[in-house]
């Protein structure tokens, strides 16, 4: 066991921060810290004429990669409560203590959680993501820092895995894949993250930001707090829907359950038309 396996939670954070602030330190690269503690970000990096902020997190070893986890967490009377940074932050460093090892991520590629792998699995997938390819010093200044082609790896991943073909457009789409049905057709498909708030799994639904049934078929809600994919069409729903986990205060016969729209309980039969 690491000693810091023993530490609270916000005292290894503070930790960590400090250890990659000296390190920042050590390459000589200013660091800029928030008049007060009510920003999201740790601290601000300059480049140039520009200014990245930057979270830090500890990035948890599992042997055979690492795992950094781009959500904050607090408490209120339903539990524990988890927010994605989004445009509060640029850049995640991440610090694997075992490794002694720093890692530099965009928000955009992190999400609500990335796992890099360290070592070669039995099966390596093209969209594994490798440690190696997101070391700091290999990608500072931002400049250098390629952006992932593909979005939604862990869903493409969990839907190939079934068995089950996937296709990404060729040519801008509204929706992100195109997912083979067993009867040879095809389903324009949207990936987006969902987050447990409340005791329901909420997603962005909004017409705005996950297209109509017009442009898509399915919708694909990654729940990395549950570790759950859910599916749901978009035909069932109109501007918004979310899926409930707890049993609410009161009864309530519009609810719909989670443990419903998990997507292996729904493929391939509760999606025909």
């Amino acid at each position: 066991m690491h000693p810091l396996d023993e530490m609270p939670s916000h005292r290894k954070g503070d930790y960590t921060e400090a250890v990659v602030v000296a390190e920042l330190t050590r390459r000589e690269i200013p660091v800029l810290r928030p008049m007060n503690d009510n920003e999201r970000y740790d601290f601000v990096l300059p480049w140039d004429d520009r200014y990245f902020s930057i979270q830090v997190k500890t990035a948890a070893y599992e042997g055979n990669g690492l795992t950094i986890r781009g959500v904050s967490q607090h408490t209120n009377g339903s539990g524990n409560v988890y927010k994605r940074y989004e445009d509060d932050v640029d850049f995640f460093i991440g610090y694997c203590h075992e490794l002694e090892s720093m890692y530099l991520l965009p928000e955009s590629e992190v999400g609500s959680r990335v796992f890099l792998r360290t070592e070669a699995g039995k099966q390596n997938h093209r969209t594994t993501n490798w440690a190696e390819d997101y070391e700091f010093d290999n990608n500072w200044p931002p400049e250098t820092i390629s952006l992932p082609q593909q979005d939604g790896r862990r869903v493409i991943e969990t839907l190939e895995d079934a068995g089950i073909g996937v296709h990404e457009p060729t040519t801008d789409r509204p929706y992100d894949l195109l997912v083979e049905s067993p009867n040879g057709g095809y389903y324009r498909t949207t990936i987006t993250p969902g987050y447990l708030i409340e005791g329901r799994i909420r997603f962005d639904g909004k017409a705005n930001v996950v297209p109509d049934a017009t442009k898509t078929d399915l919708v694909l809600v990654q729940c990395d707090e549950l570790d759950t994919l859910y599916l749901v069409r978009r035909d069932e729903y109109d501007v918004t829907i979310s899926f409930r986990v707890e049993e609410p205060k009161k009864e309530d016969s519009r609810i719909n359950w989670a443990e419903d729209y998990e997507f292996d309980e729904r493929w391939p039969d509760d999606i025909a038309n």
